[in-house]
């Protein structure tokens, strides 16, 4: 859904969904068994594509986008 939505490759999906759930750069890099730079490229490339300033606005776009999926509380 958020590849399509925002035109972002499914492993920025991936680290975004992970980011909105509070993980840390350092745990996303454990779980993908890659280095925390790979993460932090791949973050920036994220943060880019979307034109966000940081991750924070990244999770408060996230949970706007969760809210106003249907089936979930508004």
């Amino acid at each position: 859904m958020l590849v399509d939505m925002f035109a972002i490759t499914p492993a920025e999906a991936e680290i975004a969904l992970m980011l909105h759930d509070g993980r840390d750069i350092e745990e996303i890099a454990a779980i993908r068994a890659v280095s925390r730079e790979t993460i932090r490229t791949q973050v920036k490339s994220l943060l880019g594509k979307l034109d966000l300033p940081s991750q924070k606005r990244l999770v408060m776009l996230l949970s706007r986008v969760a809210l106003a999926l249907p089936g979930k509380p508004n």
